[in-house]
């Protein structure tokens, strides 16, 4: 019988990335325009937040990894500086491992804590899974590329992948928005396209999305599939482009032409009682702000401003937006 790790490349993360195949995120760019996808620049020194993701992913999907590969700056070294001889001195006589902050290394620890505290992970880690796996396929005549963070297949043959996200807020009005923003949605599109051509169907993509601050708290959600499915044609449309942009070497950005823009309506004045448009009412700033009712209350008792207009209570979008940065 074929394994389940059968059907994956065993690479590392630095070969997967240097890759020529496209991935979810290369996707995503094409979606923006060819040129934010050919003139992407990757930073020189690494980010922190870089290094603390990938340290939260490797203890929680490869425990031995973290282990080996991440280790704490004592603080009396931290408090040297970089720039310091003492300093110098110190990390040439260390092996090489990504280095971190004292705190940042017990907030991973926490984090993943808390992750492994929620029953998704008992149950799908009980089963024959498969960690950072590679999956290469062609999709309209163009190479492209997966990583799942972890896939479980259970007994009964149920294909289940988990994407294990760090982030501010949790909940389900702060992810959605999140999932809109970032393209999670194509992200699983990509993702269960990626299974179907290794033979198998997916049953559930589960984000597992953990807090980066005290409490941690931790929350696992799915996305309506009938929301997932629209990406289809988002996919085929930048893989159309990115074939047009490689065969002409012609990397486009935004369009040449001079565009005639108008103002949002609600940072216009308003000029009579009538609310103008910046002002919501408190489903719409729900809706347009992907917060709950509970959130937008809070933030009115924090200063957000509202009126009333014919007796109805309306809030303005401009401080919401403020509020909500």
């Amino acid at each position: 019988m074929t394994s389940l790790t059968d059907s994956f490349v065993t690479m590392s993360n630095e070969e997967y990335h240097g890759h020529h195949a496209l991935g979810s995120s290369d996707v995503r760019r094409l979606m923006i325009s060819p040129l934010h996808y050919k003139g992407r620049e990757e930073p020189s020194v690494r980010p922190p937040h870089f290094t603390f993701g990938s340290a939260v992913h490797a203890a929680y999907l490869e425990p031995e990894k973290f282990l080996t590969e991440y280790r704490a700056k004592p603080a009396e070294v931290e408090g040297q500086g970089p720039r310091t001889k003492a300093y110098k001195e110190w990390m040439d006589a260390q092996p090489p491992v990504e280095w971190m902050k004292q705190e940042d290394y017990d907030k991973a620890l926490k984090v993943v804590d808390s992750a492994f505290g929620h029953p998704i992970s008992g149950e799908l880690f009980d089963n024959e899974v498969v960690v950072e796996g590679s999956l290469f396929f062609k999709m309209n005549g163009v190479e492209c590329k997966a990583r799942p963070d972890l896939v479980s297949i259970s007994s009964e043959g149920h294909v289940d992948l988990l994407d294990l996200k760090t982030t501010t807020d949790a909940s389900s009005d702060a992810f959605r928005k999140t999932v809109g923003s970032f393209g999670y949605w194509i992200q699983e599109w990509f993702y269960r396209k990626a299974m179907r051509e290794a033979g198998y169907k997916v049953r559930r993509f589960i984000f597992l999305c953990v807090e980066k601050t005290a409490p941690y708290a931790c929350a696992a959600y799915v996305l309506n599939q009938a929301d997932v499915d629209a990406a289809e044609e988002l996919v085929a449309t930048a893989l159309k482009a990115y074939k047009g942009a490689n065969d002409n070497d012609d990397w486009i950005g935004y369009p040449k032409e001079i565009a005639e823009i108008s103002v949002p309506p609600w940072v216009m004045p308003s000029s009579n009682s009538e609310p103008n448009g910046n002002w919501l009412t408190v489903k719409q700033a729900m809706e347009a702000f992907a917060v709950s009712r509970t959130t937008l209350y809070n933030w009115m008792a924090r200063g957000v401003e509202s009126k009333r207009f014919g007796g109805k209570r309306f809030v303005s979008a401009r401080s919401v937006g403020a509020m909500g940065k």
